[in-house]
């Protein structure tokens, strides 16, 4: 046995107070190191601009599905710059976000403000790491802080998430602090911890909307504590977080300036506004909170935006697991790629600490418990979202397991010398296994599951594929010397590639799903192919023969870049993406009311692929908007009968879904 008293001398404690700062300059050095070889991600633009607007204009109606804090403080490096300001339109607030994105960054130096936004962010990831570490010396001792912190500097996701400008970092720092400081003001209950506990509840609200589950796992920890033998006072407990709740309401309304309407003046709307919003919530019950919670200005309008956005966008969204595309979420999507996507290491560490538990002499059951908790709550929420698009949305999961993954190396180390070994072989491949995946963090998946350059067959979206490539892509035409070929990637809106490349753009799912144009395709297209993975899972394209570039998916690339862009070569038969690219056409045709025009552009689409169901689809959605109900009740009809007579179940509830969906007005 290592004695634990030379192991937690104050000498070597030191040791572990000195090694923590140096472990987090090198998880900065890996962030920023790493994000700089990354092209933007989808929402990064979005996210950026809005950030800037609340900052310069006080307006929250621009991307008020997210609360504030993460954006503004990424904008804080465009304040006291010459920023061109964007003007994009007011079709739809979604739209109006990505094209105020575009114009930010295409109007004011493009990378290297992205790149400024993203190191303000290191302030997330460097925060988080430093409370693990407390947390862990508080709790189990320096050296458990120490190998938890170890763990959290070489865990790929965290990192491949830690300084986009996007939520999930943020809300993933701001759970784990309302965690902490609430198991610090239940050891030494005061004013000053409360007060600190009730600060950070109120940062989770505005980080993130899921930062709301901070209440039910508080709850879930109170009720856990009344039942220790030497429980606190229900007063002391639940008092506690009835008062951390009540200052987080009054931080929430003081992100927003202390102002109900999203918007800072009465002339600029919202589109939609929130009333005709709420009439696309699924359930009377939800639409009368919301319209309640509106009438007496309960909470701002923008934060009631965001509530009313979740469960709209878990309506139709299909979800891409091991190979296969489901027409909606299903509920054992985030377990299962929490197990692709955390390394092998945090895994197998976070699985014994479960098992300590059930020793009879284990002194660390309530801290472990307290742990414990949090991850078990965000994971079973997780499995009644239907929102399946990423690990990045169970991102607090990781540091609640990287804190019980430490304390457990700990106590195993302690056991012999041959466990201590074996502990520190299993952080030696840590740190292995995350050096191999650098700089692309992103499309990581543990060893156990055939590594990064398999993640594409298992998950897509955010998981592998989010636009992050483009630099890569650049340098490896510019490598080979290829000057012509053919680019798919995910976008939203119509744009230039950027980044020099010079490949012809081929339709985005992302693109057809936000409503864009895109470029009229031929029914043959011939050369070199560099394919985003998200395009080739048919993750919003659709199962089956409904994806478009499913003879790729089915087919054998001749090279992969950055693990999430296959490149093909050859003479490809295409009608569907023509298809698809002559209804897109059709669509904005409507939107500029050139309605015979449109019509025949949908009728093109039709001939090309008069079998393609999901076209049928698309051909009732504009009927739809034209209010021409009884030719888009045909088309609906027309495409079940194709989807029941050449497809599986799976598909024809594809399509009876997005029927749905649009029948009820929530397209």
């Amino acid at each position: 046995m290592l004695s634990r008293t030379s192991l937690e001398s104050s000498r070597f404690a030191r040791l572990c107070y000195f090694a923590a700062p140096v472990l987090l300059l090198i998880l900065a050095a890996e962030l920023l190191f790493s994000v700089r070889q990354q092209s933007r991600t989808v929402d990064e633009a979005a996210h950026l601009y809005a950030g800037y607007q609340h900052w310069t204009a006080h307006d929250f109606g621009v991307n008020p599905e997210h609360p504030p804090l993460v954006k503004m403080i990424a904008a804080l490096p465009l304040l006291g710059r010459h920023i061109q300001q964007p003007h994009p339109p007011n079709p739809f607030f979604y739209a109006e976000e990505y094209i105020g994105g575009d114009q930010l960054l295409g109007m004011n130096g493009g990378d290297d403000l992205l790149q400024r936004a993203r190191t303000a962010l290191v302030v997330f990831p460097l925060l988080l790491g430093t409370m693990i570490f407390l947390a862990g010396t508080e709790m189990f001792g320096p050296v458990a802080g120490l190998l938890a912190l170890s763990i959290f500097c070489f865990e790929p996701t965290p990192l491949a998430h830690g300084v986009l400008i996007t939520t999930d970092m943020g809300v993933a720092v701001m759970v784990f602090a309302t965690v902490w400081t609430f198991w610090r003001y239940l050891q030494r209950p005061g004013w000053d911890r409360l007060l600190l506990f009730a600060l950070a509840f109120g940062l989770a609200l505005v980080t993130k909307m899921s930062g709301a589950i901070v209440l039910p796992i508080l709850l879930v920890l109170g009720a856990m504590e009344m039942m220790q033998r030497d429980h606190r006072r229900p007063l002391q407990v639940f008092g506690g977080i009835a008062v951390a709740a009540l200052a987080g309401y009054g931080i929430l309304w003081a992100f927003y300036g202390f102002r109900y309407a999203a918007r800072p003046a009465a002339n600029i709307t919202l589109v939609p506004n929130l009333a005709a919003f709420t009439m696309q919530l699924p359930s009377h019950f939800e639409r009368a909170l919301v319209v309640f919670a509106a009438k007496f200005h309960l909470l701002p309008e923008a934060y009631l935006y965001g509530w009313t956005k979740l469960p709209i966008d878990q309506m139709a969204h299909p979800a891409f697991l091991f190979g296969k595309v489901y027409p909606t979420g299903v509920p054992w999507y985030f377990p299962a790629a929490l197990l692709i996507k955390t390394s092998l290491p945090l895994l197998l560490l976070t699985g014994a600490s479960f098992v300590l538990l059930f020793r009879r002499d284990f002194r660390y059951r309530r801290q472990f418990l307290f742990v414990m908790v949090p991850m078990i709550v965000i994971v079973l929420a997780s499995m009644t979202s239907k929102l399946d698009i990423g690990v990045r949305h169970v991102l607090p999961v990781y540091p609640f397991a990287v804190l019980l993954a430490g304390a457990t190396a700990w106590l195993i180390a302690q056991r012999s010398r041959a466990a201590a070994i074996v502990i520190a072989l299993v952080m030696l491949f840590q740190v292995g296994s995350s050096l191999h995946a650098h700089p692309d963090y992103l499309p990581y998946a543990n060893e156990a599951f055939g590594g990064s350059n398999r993640t594409y067959r298992l998950l897509s979206d955010s998981n592998v594929d989010w636009g992050q490539q483009r630099k890569e892509e650049h340098a490896y035409l510019e490598r080979n010397h290829i000057t012509d070929c053919w680019s798919a990637y995910p976008q939203t809106m119509p744009q230039p590639l950027g980044y020099g490349i010079p490949c012809k753009l081929l339709p985005s799912g992302l693109g057809m799903w936000a409503g864009s144009p895109q470029t009229i395709m031929p029914l043959k297209i011939s050369g070199i192919f560099l394919l985003g993975t998200f395009e080739t899972s048919g993750a919003v394209w659709g199962p089956g023969d409904m994806n478009p570039y499913r003879q790729f998916q089915d087919g054998h690339p001749k090279d992969m870049i950055g693990h999430s862009i296959l490149v093909y070569e050859g003479t490809y038969d295409v009608p569907l993406l023509a298809a698809q690219s002559h209804m897109s056409q059709a669509r904005g045709l409507i939107r500029t009311g050139q309605v015979d025009r449109a019509i025949q552009e949908a009728s093109n689409a039709v001939a090309i692929a008069p079998d393609a169901a999901d076209v049928q689809v698309e051909l009732g959605a504009m009927f739809l908007s034209l209010q021409r109900r009884a030719e888009a009740e045909a088309a609906f009809s027309r495409a079940l009968a194709l989807a029941k007579a050449h497809r599986p179940n799976d598909q024809t509830d594809t399509i009876a879904q997005r029927i749905d969906v649009l029948r009820k007005g929530r397209y």
